[in-house]
This record gives C-alpha cells, sequence and structure tokens, in this order.
C-alpha cells in the first residue's frame, strides 16, 4: 500500500494551493515536499512580507542559486530568478496580479480544445480566488477569497507617480484605473496580492490554514530528484539524498523551470517525443534602469510603487541599485 495517496513536489505558487486543497477530504493522505525552507506565516523572514518586494528577494536562500539562462540568442547569460521555499516565486515576485485576456481563454478553449478553459469557467475561478479590495462584489471581481487584491492609493503615490501618470495623460492615453473591467485599455494602478501593506503568498493564503489538518504532512528542504514509476504509471518520487517515497498519486508543481527538469530527470521527454519543457516564454522586461530623485520626489512611505530599483546584471540578479539623492 502506498504511504501517500498524493505527493505534491513543490510547495509555491500552485503546490501550496494544490495540497491545502486535495487536503480537504480528511480521507485522502497528501504529502508535500518543498526544496527549500519550510514555515508558517508567523515564522516567515521579515522580508517576505514586506511591502517592496526587493526585501523579499534578497532575503538569503529564497531564490535559487546559479540559475541562469539566454533570453536571446545574441544575450549572455543572465540569473534566471526563481523562488525557492514555502510559497515559491509568489514569496518574492513583484505581487502583480493579472488576470490573463478573455479572448485567449476563448481561444483556448474553442480552437486549442482546453475545455474548461474558457472565459465563463476562468471568470467563475478568479470569483473564488480573489479577494479585491477595490472593486470586489460586482459579479466581475472577486470579494472574500484566500488572495487580495489591492491598489496602492492615489493619496499615498509618490511625486514621481503623480509626474509620470500627468505625463502619459497629456500625451493622448486613456486613464483606466481597473485593468481587470471588460474592454479595459489606459493606464491603470497595478492591483498587488498585499493585504494591509503585507504581501500575501499562496502559503499565507492557502497553506496556512491547513497545516493543522492531520493528513497533510509538509516536508522542507527536500529536493526531489525524479519519478518513479511502475512501466508508465508514477508510482512515487526518489529525493536527491537516495530516499524513495511511495505515493498512488504524484503531482509536479516545481514551477516553470524545475519542474520540466524533473520529469526529464525521470526520462520522460527525453526518448517520446514529448515537448517537456518547450515554447517556455517570458514576459518582457527591462534589465533595470535608475532614477536619480531628489528629497520631495522620494515615496514617503515604503509602500508604494517606485520606492526602489533593481539592475540584472549577468549572474548577480539582485543587484542594489545606487539612489543618487540630491
Amino acid at each position: 500500500m502506498p504511504e501517500y495517496d498524493v505527493i505534491v513536489v513543490g510547495a509555491g505558487s500552485a503546490g501550496a494551493v494544490l495540497a491545502a486543497r486535495l487536503s480537504e477530504d480528511p480521507a485522502r493522505n497528501v504529502l508535500l515536499l518543498e526544496a527549500g525552507p519550510d514555515h508558517g506565516t508567523a515564522d516567515a523572514p521579515a522580508g517576505l512580507h514586506a511591502a517592496n518586494f526587493f526585501q523579499a528577494a534578497f532575503e538569503p536562500d529564497r531564490l535559487w542559486p546559479n540559475l541562469v539562462a539566454t533570453r536571446a540568442r545574441v544575450r549572455i547569460e543572465e540569473f534566471y530568478a526563481r523562488g525557492r521555499g514555502a510559497g515559491g516565486s509568489s514569496s518574492v515576485n513583484a505581487m502583480g496580479a493579472i488576470r490573463g485576456i478573455p479572448d485567449d481563454y476563448e481561444r483556448w478553449a474553442n480552437e486549442l480544445g482546453c475545455t474548461g478553459w474558457g472565459w465563463a469557467e476562468m471568470l467563475a475561478a478568479f470569483l473564488r480566488l480573489e479577494d479585491d479590495l477595490d472593486y470586489g462584489g460586482d459579479g466581475l471581481h472577486g470579494r472574500g477569497g484566500p488572495l487580495p487584491l489591492s491598489r496602492t492609493p492615489t493619496a499615498e503615490m509618490s511625486p514621481l507617480d503623480h509626474a509620470l501618470r500627468a505625463a502619459i495623460v497629456d500625451l493622448g492615453y486613456p486613464v483606466g484605473d481597473d485593468y481587470h473591467a471588460p474592454d479595459a485599455t489606459g493606464l491603470s494602478r497595478m492591483a498587488l496580492n498585499r493585504r494591509a501593506g503585507r504581501r500575501v503568498s499562496t502559503n499565507d493564503a492557502y497553506l496556512e490554514s491547513a497545516r493543522a489538518r492531520s493528513n497533510l504532512e509538509v516536508r522542507g528542504d527536500v529536493l526531489v530528484d525524479r519519478v518513479l514509476f511502475d512501466k508508465r504509471r508514477a508510482v512515487g518520487v526518489r529525493t536527491t539524498a537516495g530516499d524513495d517515497i511511495v505515493g498512488a498519486e504524484v503531482v509536479i508543481s516545481a514551477g516553470a523551470i524545475h519542474s520540466p527538469a524533473i520529469l526529464l530527470r525521470s526520462g520522460v521527454g527525453v526518448a517520446d517525443d514529448l515537448p517537456v519543457g518547450a515554447q517556455l516564454k517570458e514576459h518582457a522586461a527591462t534589465p533595470g534602469f535608475e532614477i536619480a530623485l531628489n528629497e520631495a520626489g522620494r515615496m514617503p512611505s515604503p509602500a508604494g510603487s517606485s520606492s526602489r530599483r533593481c539592475s540584472a546584471t549577468r549572474r548577480t540578479w539582485p543587484t542594489r541599485v545606487p539612489t543618487t539623492c540630491r
């Protein structure tokens, strides 16, 4: 008999949610394995709850070390930031809460055969998971869900924010404060997964309330090497320490980089023509820039959107950018 009904690999943005939801059934024994440190909300390092996400990125051991990527053929290798530890990248990312475009979901369902991924189904899912503190409860924005969405009040924005907004409007671009509104376009405040100025990761929103369940076991600092198979059926995992853990089902939710790596080490996608890890696309981003601000232009508090900058330089990201104040 398997020791666990389900083994979930990775306690990040997906794995923490899966383990919490699967363990809602008291008859299902769930094991959650996390390669990085595990902790509850109260024991999390202070930087993981900071309003400014760079403080989380600078917490020791919260980013995978020595992970590099070549983002285009002409580019050099650069550090590729991926979260490590309870909450995964949701504990260290920029907290941006942005849904996909309804037309894309409809295309997935109607053209690509992804049943259940149409806009109607996805909107229902968003309404269940969101707690939109600004627009929630109108049938288009969730209210009371586990993940908060909040926006920096206009009065608390920095003079730099106000100057940039005024310049964009002067150029003729519209203002659309709620980018989740139907047909929204224009300049918006960023919706963030924060409540009362503190980050809320999937570890906080989902896993925290499930940790007391007797049918859920969470192990930190356990790196999974590969999936164990009986012919074509997954029957467990092997850790890098050489331990075999048996489970009736195995869920790989180790992130966009490490999930395909585990599968490839397991032989999946090696000689079977399965496109494991193929077609990964990252969103566009600048490599970093620096703005010199005088005292009048700086943020009055760390809770705003333009209080810190960061440069991604080769393998050394995150690197503190010198700030010149005059």
